[in-house]
């Protein structure tokens, strides 16, 4: 059998800063100009916005799982390789999963915060700031070999 490239599955993980991150960050500083904004507490939307981080580190439990399960197919640690394999698909099954939901979660903080204007704004203005500062880190991480 071919070996599992660790750095696959660390990609993934990584990939949860662009497209959770992110999204964790900016939607927080608009919740909260909007509660200054409006003297609402918004807290629908932060329960929201914390089941989506409940789900994103989820997901980063289950890469690292899969990872493990990985390095032990690559070293021929595994007592029986076809186990090893089927909890690693099954920790990328769990991974893609949680994705799915955080995302999830995320669309229901933006309806939550009722302002769409404001969270585009705080939006635009967050990212602004962080990329291209860190993406391309993020993105030679990814792609460069240990």
């Amino acid at each position: 059998m071919r070996s599992i490239e660790p750095l696959w599955l660390r990609g993934l993980d990584r990939l949860l800063e662009i497209i959770l991150d992110t999204r964790h960050g900016y939607l927080t500083q608009a919740l909260g100009k909007l509660s200054v904004q409006t003297g609402k507490d918004y807290a629908e939307a932060f329960r929201e916005l914390e089941r989506s981080r409940q789900w994103r580190d989820q997901a980063e439990r289950s890469i690292f799982i899969a990872l493990e399960h990985a390095q032990r197919l690559n070293e021929n640690l595994a007592t029986d390789p076809a186990v090893e394999l089927k909890g690693l698909v099954y920790r990328f099954r769990d991974y893609c999963r949680a994705v799915f939901l955080s995302l999830d979660h995320l669309q229901r903080t933006w309806v939550k915060a009722e302002n769409t204007q404001t969270v585009l704004t705080t939006m635009y203005e967050y990212l602004y700031e962080l990329y291209p500062p860190k993406f391309p880190s993020i993105l030679l991480s990814t792609t460069a070999s240990e």
